[in-house]
């Protein structure tokens, strides 16, 4: 899939699609429970860099994570998204997707400084970890 995203784009695209409406199908049924948090996780960083580009995961991944965070805050719902690694470049991305909750958030692979520049005054909730 990683090569796809180079080499069939279009291909990608259909097939994210569907996962998508696939999941929005599920977060439906989820949402008929009486939660107050709903918990997201995706390993999308390495110990020093995200897996695939930020430009490249705002293209394909972050829309799809809008639109579920979008579903659920409408709910009522807070959204918790979780990811190992080195993900601080997309931060600012989960929180603007709608996540009220950020972490855990390794402060040795995303820098604490880093952190508390890109998430600080957010109303964000960063549980940490050393």
């Amino acid at each position: 899939m990683m090569i796809d995203l180079i080499t069939k784009p279009t291909q990608l695209e259909d097939l994210i699609g569907m996962i998508n409406g696939y999941n929005l199908r599920l977060l439906e049924r989820w949402l008929q429970m009486d939660m107050d948090v709903m918990y997201f996780e995706d390993n999308l960083g390495m110990r020093d860099r995200m897996m695939i580009s930020v430009e490249t995961f705002r293209r394909y991944l972050l829309p799809a994570y809008t639109e579920i965070f979008k579903r659920v805050r409408e709910a009522g719902v807070h959204v918790h998204m979780h990811s190992d690694g080195h993900v601080i470049e997309a931060a600012e991305d989960f929180i603007n997707a709608g996540a009220s909750i950020l972490g855990p958030t390794k402060q040795g692979e995303n820098g604490i400084e880093n952190i508390k520049r890109r998430c600080k005054d957010r109303g964000l909730h960063i549980p940490m970890l050393g």
